[in-house]
């Protein structure tokens, strides 16, 4: 009896993982990320060589705004940045993230950017508070057989699963 059960114990890791395959989206949150707390996300036009990026960013901030989580300034923020582009060591200036809570009435912004062969997407959220990444997530298609995203509609739908599930 003991030998079935070291041979299904060694199983069992595996049929754990597998039973986890479909998903290939992969999410990092900070320690203290609390999703509650963000009512108001901005949404930076994703960088994509598809030029969709800016239909993307208003994609996911109409879905953002379903689940009682958008409605910061699309035009303020993407004015703001225009002006104000990030550092990439430093990020965003305080006075800069002060300026997107205050005007775009904002409590994070998501950055995002579409791989070129449209395998996955890289999202980020900063906190306009602190300036700090308090998400980050690869998103990937969730089709077993989908390698890459047909469209814009595909990045849309797949990363806004992310905050939905966020929101539960």
């Amino acid at each position: 009896m003991n030998r079935k059960v070291r041979r299904c114990g060694g199983f069992l890791p595996v049929l754990l993982l597998l039973g986890c395959a479909h998903s290939k989206t992969r999410v990092e949150r900070a320690n203290s990320f609390d999703f509650s707390r963000y009512q108001r996300i901005g949404v930076s036009a994703f960088t994509d060589r598809h030029g969709d990026g800016r239909r993307i960013a208003e994609g996911i901030d109409s879905g953002l705004r379903r689940i009682d989580r958008g409605g910061a300034d699309l035009k303020a923020i993407e004015e703001t940045l225009k002006k104000n582009k990030p550092d990439r060591d430093f990020g965003l200036g305080i006075e800069v993230l002060e300026y997107l809570r205050n005007k775009a009435s904002a409590d994070a912004i998501l950055f995002g950017a579409v791989a070129p062969d449209r395998r996955a997407v890289s999202v980020t959220m900063i906190d306009t508070e602190s300036g700090e990444p308090v998400l980050r997530a690869v998103v990937r298609p969730s089709g077993k057989k989908q390698k890459s995203f047909a469209g814009a509609d595909d990045v849309i739908r797949e990363t806004l699963r992310v905050f939905e599930s966020l929101a539960q």
